[in-house]
């Protein structure tokens, strides 16, 4: 796992340069770990009460899977954040969509 912080600065502090898109469950964005190595990162609006089943259930149905169609599940986050509110992410691998 690594901590919420670690989030902020691989995510540019969640800023709207690296978001990818909003959906249903919360906001993606694009990030580099410290290693320099490319990540997705998703992040659960806590606001939404299913955010924390939804948080549970794609990471059990993803931590052990490997397939060659599928991007890789790297680690999760459930912390809290700068305002000690509940933060829940999961840190995929980056694939970008060129061909």
């Amino acid at each position: 796992m690594i901590s919420y912080e670690e989030h902020r600065q691989a995510t540019g502090t969640f800023s709207d340069e690296n978001l990818i898109g909003r959906g249903g469950f919360g906001s993606v964005y694009k990030g580099y770990l410290m290693e320099g190595i490319s990540v997705t990162v998703k992040v659960l609006d806590t606001c939404i009460t299913s955010s924390w089943n939804s948080f549970v259930a794609e990471y059990e149905a993803l931590r052990n899977l490997r397939h060659r169609n599928l991007v890789r599940l790297i680690t999760s986050c459930s912390s809290k954040d700068f305002k000690n509110m509940e933060f829940l992410a999961l840190v995929y691998e980056y694939m970008s969509n060129e061909v």
